[in-house]
């Protein structure tokens, strides 16, 4: 699904990745690699196979746009060192784009770790007057350069006929300020509540509902 932000364009991709079409740079938000296995060493029944599940996802929404650069805004990895990280050292090695960390709060490896694999990282990145960074601000500033963020993992409940009700994960679009849905296999969502002049577009399996 094309959108136009802050008078560009961008591709939705059902994964919850974003294509922006000018700058061939495709934006992945919250994969939170490392999480599965976080929680299997303490003692949660999670398939292993699942881990395999988000370098497949990145591999396919990869080789659909065959983007020059991948950003990854935000919680790339979960939490400290464990075996995912080096199942990331080989899928970098297999790459042949740019990939760039922007971090968040839950990237908590050294970054020279990163940066040995080719990895940039940093904090902020700025391309043709829009920011990307992993933290939505509270209340978007429209003086302020246009946002593209993660963090929130948001979600949209959507209610059926017959009082049916299911979350779905969504891409929130303010006025200034577009919030990524969360990328990684096993991550939990936030519901939103958006205003009136919001933008939600939901993700329905393989299909994106704009609401």
């Amino acid at each position: 699904m094309n959108i136009a932000f802050a008078d560009e364009y961008f591709e939705l991709d059902p994964s919850g990745a974003v294509f922006w079409t000018l700058q061939e740079t495709l934006i992945i938000s919250d994969l939170h690699l490392g999480k599965i296995t976080h929680f299997r060493k303490h003692g949660a029944a999670l398939p292993t196979a699942a881990i395999d599940e988000n370098f497949t996802k990145m591999d396919q929404v990869i080789s659909c746009y065959k983007p020059q650069r991948v950003i990854f805004l935000g919680d790339l990895f979960h939490s400290n060192y464990n075996s995912e990280f080096d199942a990331f050292a080989l899928w970098t090695e297999q790459q042949a784009v740019q990939l760039h960390l922007v971090y968040g709060n839950h990237d908590l490896i050294d970054p020279a770790r990163y940066e040995e694999l080719g990895v940039v990282c940093d904090y902020q990145l700025s391309f043709d007057g829009i920011r990307l960074q992993h933290y939505p601000e509270s209340e978007p500033d429209t003086s302020e350069l246009p946002l593209i963020c993660g963090h929130v993992h948001p979600s949209y409940e959507v209610k059926g006929l017959t009082k049916q009700r299911i979350r779905l994960k969504c891409f929130h679009i303010q006025p200034n300020q577009l919030i990524l849905p969360a990328f990684g296999i096993f991550t939990g969502s936030h519901p939103i509540q958006p205003k009136i002049n919001d933008r939600v577009i939901v993700i329905a399996e393989d299909q994106l509902i704009a609401i």
